[in-house]
Formats: C-alpha cells, structure tokens, sequence
C-alpha cells in the first residue's frame, strides 16, 4: 500500500511541471498560439498575421493539505522537505492536482484570409489528479512520507472510499482551423476546431473503492473489504529481467477541441477607413467589441493503453497481516495476501472540460474577463480519466500590441483564492496565477503556477500614412504631402484630375487637356492665356471669338455677325464700291458714295434706290419710270383720254369724229326729247335715234356712255331716278335696234350736272337732256 501511495505522490512530484492554464494570458487578444488552447475560434479575425512558439511552458501544483511557509515561498526555498510544509486541518477530503503544458518550438498560427486562420502546435502535456482522501488517510500518508519505515499506531482505524489518482503524460500534433462566420455589422460570429493526433507517452490509475485499515500491534494491521481498481500502461513497465525500456511511439488516438466566439460591435464604423483606393477596410490591428462571449469544449476523446501485467484489480481481506512478512515486489505481495487480477486493457480519458468567457472592453485599453472552467466526469464513474479543476477567474488586465498586463484573481476547490500576475512585453510572457497572493498578500501558498515563454510574432498594423492622405506610405510617390489614391498619394489641390506636378494652374480647377487650368467659356484657351474668358473663342485670337469667320476677332469687327474685309473694320461690301453694306442702300449695286452707294442705271438722273424704273429712264415726276402711249398716236397715257386708241393731240390722244359722224351724234342729241316728268321717248326723237343706231354699227369698237340729267325742280332723289330710267331708256332704244347692251354705259345724275340756270324755264330746259358721248375701246 505505501509503495502505491508513494507511486502517486512520487509521479506527481517529478512529473515535467510546465504549462496548462495560461491563466491571465488566456484571456488576451494577443494570446496567439496559446490561445488555442482555451479557444480554438481565438485564431480568427487574431491581431497576428503569423506567431511562432520558440519555447513556452505553464505548470500548476496545488492540493489542500500542504502549504509552503510564506517566508520560504518569497524566499524561493522549493527543496521539498516535507518537515518544512506546513499541515492543513480543515476536516475535509484532500486532494492534489498537477498538470504541465510545453509548447514545442515552431508550433505556430497564420491569418490564411480576412475571414480564417490555421494553426499547427506541438505539445507534451502531463496530469496528476489525487482526490477523495480523507482527512484521516491524508494523516496516514504523511506520518508514512516522515517515516523511513512503515509506522502503525496500535489502536488506529480508519475506513476509506471513492478515493483515487491518475496521472497521464501524452504527446499532442494539433491542426486547428478557426473561421468567421458571421459579420454584420454590430454582431460578430466565430468559430474554431482543432483536431489533435495524440501518442500516450503513459498513464496510471488507482481507484480505491473501499478499504478498512486497523491498527492491531506496531508490526501487525487488519485490511478487510479491499476493493482496488488500478493500472499502469505496459511501455512504462520493467521486464521480465527487470530491465526498464519506454517505448514511445505507442498508444496513438484522436482528440478534438471545439470553440465558438461572439463579439458585440457597436461601434464599428469607427473601426473601418480607406486605404489606397479602398473603402471600408477594417482595423485588423484594433480589438472591435465591446463585450464578447466565448464557448469551448475541449479535450474530447482519450487514448487506449494496455495495461502492465504488473498492475491490476485488487479485492480481498487480510487479517492479522505481519508487515515484516512484506517481501518481494508489489505485484507478488498483492497476489499472495488478496486477489489479484493482473493486465488487461483500459482507455485513459482526456481532461474533458468546458470554458465560458465574458470579456468586457472597460476603455480603449482596459478590458475585464470572467473565465470558468468546468472539468466533466470524475469519481467512481470515470476512474481512468484525468481532469482539471473547475475554476472561477476574474482577470482585470491592460493589453496593448506589444505590451500587456494582467492581474487574475481565481477560485477553485484545492488553493481556495489566489491573486496573481501575467506580464506580456514583446517576444516574453510570464506570470503566475497565485504570486501576488503570497508576495502581497502573505498567504501560505497551497499552489504553486508558472508561465514563461518565448514567442514570435507579426502583429496586423495600419498601413503607415505619414501626410494622411489615405496613400500608404509604401505606395506614396510623395510621402511627405497630402495627396490622392488616384495619383499614388501626390497631390491634386484643385481637384481636376491633373496632379500638381503637373497643373499650370494647381489651385483653379481646369481640364487635363490645358493641363490643369481653367476655361471658363470650354473653348480650348486656358483662362490666363483668354483675352476673352467669358466668351468662347479661337486660339488664334487668344481665346476671343470671330463669329462670322472673317478673320478678325470680334472685339475688333465693327460687322461682329458678317463677314466682312479688314480695310472695312470686318463689315462687307458686297458691290465693292467701297461703301460697306451696312451704309449702303444698294449692297448688291455698286454706286455714288454721294447715293449711298446706289447706281443710276438708266441714265434718267434718279439713282436706283429712288427710281422705280431703274432700267428705263424717265422724268423724276415719274418717279423715274418713262411716260406710256399704249396705243402709238404720240400722246402719252398720262395725257391720252383715248390710251388704246389712237388719236391725235389736239383731241387729247383720241380720234376726231367725221363731220358727219359728229352730225348724226348731235342731232340724236338734240332730237331726244321725253314726255314731261316721265322716261319715255317722245316718237319725234325716234328717226334720229335709228340713226345713230345704224352708225353704231357701222363702228363696233365704239362704246357709248349714255348720261341722264333733270333739273332742279322736284325731289333730287326722284329727280336722280329719272335721269337714270330716261338715260336707260335710251339704251333700251338702241339695243332694240340690234347693238349690243354691252357696249352702253348707262349714267344717272339727276340735278347734280347742271349746264344752265334753273331759275328760268329756258335754263331748266337745257338740264332737262340725255347726253351722247362716244367711248374708244
């Protein structure tokens, strides 16, 4: 029974003490590949691009029921005299717990994309659990461990059950891959696994179910009711030949870790910004959350060892058992005094465990962390199995790229609280979770926890933008002044679209064309080189327009809208005589400056402007135009009473009638005579009517006009009516006699016409009269 006890103790004792819990590094963003040890998903959206492990270990002692006196803790006094420790003796069950955790060199972590990350680690991973010990036993075992002999009190009883330990050193190759999976704005999402190739490097166990020890003389005890289960892996075994040989590469298996991570992000706009032409990058080098919630569950599975033919279930009492008749190995006294079932086989379970994270973002460098870790199983249920403790931690930390600190303050069943430290300043981590409570505090310590490490790693950085201008440095052609992506970081002051370098005009906004200066009327001439900004124009003319295309600008053309000759101011002359057409009253003619430029083509001493006959000559009173004589008898129109007949002068352009003629007209005239205030022809006018009749004939192209008058005696108005009846009548008269009523023109003056006085009856006789006058066609 002892050299089971000391076995345990033993292995605890000199088990490589390095790494496990990482406790105040675990909860930093810059834990790299530490990290993953707590949490898989932590690799994702991580402040490296790449970390590298060069060497790094973490271990952890603590138990209940001793304690380092505090002056030999701060005196770093660890020679493990147990005469020095100081004895608990609080009347509860004891236990100890023992972990290590190497990093091998080159395990390391690698930011693949902006949403993953893998990571490979090598790890040698060692764990002691004793637990169940009752106050009594733990007595028993230390007056054994003070003793060079087994020591039995006379008298001494004790009973124990479900007391057990374990212990188990297994090799790790770890491929993790991490990823997010969720970015939407204030809400964060990732997750991570990590698959682990184990190779058990050896383990043990012994599970105590039940056990009656007294005490009978000082070399004499009872066992009774013995029910032991218990084992030791075959490649930490000694021979047949008691020759001892490890064999390593044995016992492989398969182990998984499985994490997720939310983050919530309520300001995450102030988290992204732009860089060389992109929008919206995000702060890679920047924690973006203000609180985050982490889940793991870790160390799943567990590796199958044989068993060593030395080790095995133990049943059975022993009575009266003489301690001097112990002889020969543990395996031999077991089989001689109880039943003793050797080898077999057993699976050592991994130190399955959850983890629960709430990190809360106090300020901009000040976070606060609540980590419990919660071990699964154990007991009489899962005897073959180590685990961790459960714990509560409540770390305050500052964390910076290359400089952190963390004070973690924690909880378990074995050292009760501690206070302790973890430092992070550049490649170098250490701390330990329990020295600030024995070096500040005083306290005995009942556990002893350290990491150290060495690491290497490229943290994500803001591209470096000397002037601000959105432009990395490294891909600023000016470095040194404020510019745009568009020109490599050189600047466009004006914002044209034409760097400064090489704008004429840097601070006035114009077209690459005019190399960077302005042109207000878009007609190619840059505004300082325009004597005509405002207006389009023409390069030939220093930006000034010539509209009408005649060689001179405008500003300079007295005829802006026509074109026109430079002698004349740019106005035209199109007849040449050199009056421009604007002055011209005959622009198509060439003429007299003294007429306004307007000729005198028909010689008629009227210029053409004014004659209205300009191709024939003729009097001004005309207007310039000739007098006509459309019938030739030599008398113009404008004096011929007969135009389309010829005549002679002295009758006015018409012809003269024959004595005859002129006869037979006055006797029809003087003949006519009506009956009194009627319009009928009194019959003694009828012979020389007929007359007239037949001369009429004998001239058909003359016309007759026919004119009736009255005198003044009675109504004018039916005096009018009565010239006009008997002037009617007397065409009515000739048209029966066979001449055409077309040629008549039938007039009516009533007393309007008179030829004598009306105030006798001999005048009113002459007014009384119908007279005859012959009309030339």
């Amino acid at each position: 029974m002892k050299q089971i006890l000391l076995l345990l103790l033993l292995t605890a004792a000199y088990t490589p003490l390095l790494a496990q819990d990482w406790m105040g590094l675990h909860s930093s963003n810059y834990a790299g590949v530490q990290g993953i040890s707590l949490q898989p998903a932590s690799i994702a959206d991580s402040r490296y691009k790449f970390q590298m492990n060069l060497f790094s270990f973490n271990t952890t002692v603590s138990n209940n029921y001793y304690a380092i006196e505090n002056a030999d803790f701060r005196n770093l006094k660890f020679d493990f005299d147990f005469d020095e420790l100081i004895t608990l003796s609080k009347n509860k069950d004891r236990g100890a717990f023992l972990s290590s955790d190497v990093y091998a060199p080159l395990s390391f972590m690698l930011t693949t994309t902006p949403k993953s990350a893998i990571g490979i680690t090598v790890r040698s991973r060692s764990m002691v659990n004793i637990d169940g010990v009752s106050p009594e036993m733990a007595d028993f075992i230390d007056e054994q461990i003070d003793s060079d002999d087994f020591v039995i009190d006379p008298g001494q009883t004790f009973d124990v059950s479900n007391m057990y330990g374990e212990v188990h050193s297994w090799g790790e190759l770890g491929f993790t891959y991490a990823r997010i999976f969720m970015d939407q704005g204030t809400h964060f999402l990732k997750a991570g696994t990590t698959v682990k190739l184990m190779s058990g490097i050896g383990s043990g166990y012994v599970y105590v179910n039940n056990l009656n020890y007294s005490g009978l003389t000082d070399d004499r005890v009872d066992v009774a009711n013995l029910d032991v289960r218990s084992g030791y892996s075959d490649n930490i075994s000694p021979d047949d030949d008691n020759d001892f040989e490890y064999k390593l590469f044995q016992n492989f298996s398969v182990g998984l870790d499985l994490g997720v991570v939310y983050e919530f992000r309520p300001n995450i706009e102030s988290y992204k910004y732009s860089m060389d032409g992109a929008d919206g990058l995000i702060r890679r080098d920047k924690n973006k959350y203000k609180y985050k919630v982490g889940f793991s569950l870790l160390d799943l599975g567990g590796i199958k060892y044989n068993k060593s033919n030395d080790s095995g279930n133990v049943s059975g009492s022993a009575d009266d058992l003489d301690i001097n008749d112990l002889e020969g190995d543990l395996d031999e006294i077991l089989e001689d005094y109880f039943n003793f079932e050797r080898g077999g086989s057993y699976r050592m379970g991994l130190p399955t465990r959850m983890v629960g994270e709430f990190d809360y973002r106090v300020s901009n460098v000040f976070y606060l962390n609540f980590t419990t870790q919660l071990g699964l199983k154990g007991g009489s249920s899962d005897v073959e199995k180590t685990r961790y403790i459960s714990t509560l931690a409540l770390t305050p930390r500052l964390e910076g790229r290359s400089f952190g600190v963390a004070l973690p303050l924690s909880y378990d069943k074995f050292s009760s609280f501690n206070s302790g430290v973890s430092f992070r300043a550049g490649p170098l981590i250490v701390g330990s979770r329990d020295v600030v409570s024995a070096f500040v505090f005083g306290k005995d310590p009942r556990s002893v926890d350290l990491h150290f490490g060495l690491r290497f790693g490229i943290p994500f950085r803001k591209k470096k933008d000397k002037d601000m201008d959105g432009v990395s440095n490294k891909l600023d052609a000016c470095p040194q002044i404020a510019g745009v992506w568009e020109f490599k970081g050189c600047p466009d002051r004006d914002s044209d679209g034409t760097q400064d370098s090489e704008d004429i005009c840097p601070d006035l906004a114009g077209p690459q064309a005019l190399k960077g200066c302005p042109d207000m009327d878009a007609d190619g001439v840059a505004d300082k080189d325009d004597s005509c900004p405002e207006v389009a124009g023409l390069p030939e003319f220093s930006g000034c327009p010539d509209q009408d295309g005649d060689g001179l600008p405008d500003k300079e053309d007295d005829c802006p809208e026509v074109a026109g000759l430079k002698m004349y101011n740019g106005c035209p002359d199109q007849d040449g005589d050199g009056i421009i057409d604007r002055d011209d009253l005959c622009p198509e003619l060439p003429g007299d400056k003294a007429k306004f430029g307007c000729p005198d083509s028909d010689g008629d001493g009227m210029f053409d402007n004014e004659d209205q006959c300009p191709k024939a000559a003729g009097p001004a009173e005309n207007n310039g135009c000739p007098y006509a004589d459309s019938d030739g008898d030599g008398v113009i129109d404008a004096e011929d009473e007969c135009v389309i007949v010829p005549g002679v002068p002295e009758n006015n352009g018409c012809p003269v009638l024959e004595e005859e003629e002129q006869e037979i007209l006055n006797t029809a005239f003087s003949n006519l005579e009506f009956e009194s205030g009627k319009a009928k022809i009194a019959t003694s006018s009828y012979s020389s009517l007929v007359e007239l009749a037949n001369l009429l004939k004998q001239k058909p192209d003359w016309k007759l006009q026919i004119s009736g008058h009255t005198d003044a005696v009675g109504n004018a108005q039916s005096n009018l009516k009565l010239s006009k009846a008997r002037a009617q009548a007397v065409a009515d008269f000739l048209t029966e006699q066979g001449i055409d009523r077309e040629r008549f023109s039938v007039l009516g003056f009533g007393q309007d016409s008179p030829i004598a006085t009306n105030a006798t009856a001999a005048g009113r006789k002459m007014n009384r009269r119908v007279e005859l006058e012959v009309i030339f066609k």
